[in-house]
């Protein structure tokens, strides 16, 4: 029997993106100069809401009302809850949990994107729970993200997979002691099972 008990999924460009990318959809919808400076400042206020550090919402609504964008809160938001759905990941993800293997989303989000999620993708039947970053209260590639998530699942970091497209945060996992793969939808679904098999799974 393998010794892995759970993977761990990140969900942009693994799970899910963005179609087309944030900045030209918001281009789309509320033009080039007002996409500029609503990305300038909510960045540093999205970092921060990852975190848990602050709530994007209310800061996102303060924005959009200083700069004459009111009516254009529904679009700008529904920037926020597009995705695209990675449907052959989802089955993978679904053959490993029938396997005995349990999944989680572990994924750095702020409070709107989290919740657009949770209504639109339906994460909470494909996998056995969810790990957004603003409400573990640490981002990726932190060490208390981790930390937190081993604490919240009762496994030691060796049980344990993480996926991921992004170096740093599989890096960080993997100085922890989980076994971190660094993997793209792009890499192709048979990298990833190969990966994946080699530990065990699947």
């Amino acid at each position: 029997m393998s010794a892995i008990r759970a993977v761990l999924w990140d969900a942009d460009g693994v799970l899910q993106e963005v179609p087309r990318g944030w900045r030209a959809l918001l281009i789309e919808a509320i033009g080039q100069p007002a996409t500029d400076q609503v990305l300038t400042e909510i960045w540093p206020v999205a970092k921060a809401a990852m975190a848990g550090r602050a709530d994007l919402i209310p800061a996102l609504d303060e924005l959009l009302t200083r700069h004459g964008l009111v009516d254009a809160e529904h679009a700008v938001k529904e920037v926020w809850g597009t995705f695209i759905r990675f449907e052959g990941t989802r089955e993978l993800v679904a053959s490993i949990r029938r396997s005995g293997v349990s999944c989680h989303l572990a994924t750095n989000q702020d409070q709107l994107r989290a919740a657009y999620m949770r209504e639109r993708l339906g994460y909470d039947d494909l996998l056995d729970s969810s790990f957004y970053s603003c409400d573990v209260g640490a981002a990726k590639p932190s060490a208390r993200f981790f930390g937190r998530v081993l604490d919240k699942l009762g496994l030691a970091p060796e049980q344990v997979v993480f996926v991921d497209d992004t170096e740093v945060n599989v890096t960080s996992a993997s100085d922890l002691g989980l076994h971190g793969i660094c993997w793209h939808h792009r890499d192709g679904l048979d990298v990833l099972r190969s990966a994946l098999a080699a530990l065990g799974v699947c």
